[in-house]
């Protein structure tokens, strides 16, 4: 059995606990997602286990955009695209692009997060052998679009009052639909495209649309 080749995973060995954290970010558990992805990160540095430290960043960041702590999330997410560039992986940089441009689009910013999403798309044209771990990226690659586009057309439909003779318009909010993960993998219906912020599924290139998709 000598001289076979090794497969090499994605994964570290404390990814159990990042998709603990995941799962709870996408069960309405956000404040413990947040502890434990804390208690957790603090293991992993001490384990010298860097691969799963970037799912347990990620974990915490979608744990936040589902609370509606946008601020806080972006944040987690430049954390996380630091990471991913320094490392040289191309689809989880793509793919957290595309997590920065949905909270860019949630916090109005418009210009950002078309930006980050052209970048995106750039990354993603790119050859990528792993299938799941691209198709997390693209679900977050739609998330964020869908959430742009939500927001133009409220926009487009808000009405304008006058005050004083000047023009305010009320601009709406953008609903905030939390996508995912890095390893999306929710498909409802034939043209919907659903992301779970659990690290990608357990596939050698994880599936939700969470981190797990190629960090």
């Amino acid at each position: 059995m000598e001289g076979l080749p090794v497969p090499v995973t994605a994964f570290g060995p404390l990814h159990l606990l990042a998709l603990r954290v995941h799962r709870m970010a996408n069960t309405g558990h956000g404040h413990e997602a947040i502890e434990a992805a804390d208690a957790y990160l603090t293991l992993a540095r001490l384990c010298g286990d860097r691969k799963t430290i970037p799912f347990l960043l990620q974990g915490k960041m979608y744990a936040n955009l589902h609370m509606g702590r946008y601020r806080e999330g972006a944040e987690l997410a430049e954390e996380l695209l630091h990471m991913h560039r320094a490392s040289g992986s191309a689809l989880a940089e793509a793919k957290t692009l595309c997590d920065l441009a949905h909270f860019d689009v949630l916090r109005v910013r418009y210009v950002d997060a078309m930006r980050n999403l052209a970048r995106a798309a750039v990354l993603l044209d790119l050859p990528h052998p792993g299938r799941d771990r691209r198709m997390s990226a693209l679900c977050s690659f739609a998330e964020a679009a869908t959430a742009a586009e939500t927001g133009r057309d409220a926009s487009a439909s808000t009405p304008t009052t006058r005050t004083s003779g000047r023009p305010a318009a009320h601009k709406a909010r953008p609903e905030a639909s939390p996508p995912p993960p890095t390893g999306t993998t929710t498909v409802s219906g034939p043209s919907t495209c659903s992301c779970n912020s659990s690290p990608i599924v357990l596939c050698p290139a994880m599936t939700s649309g969470s981190l797990y998709g190629d960090t």
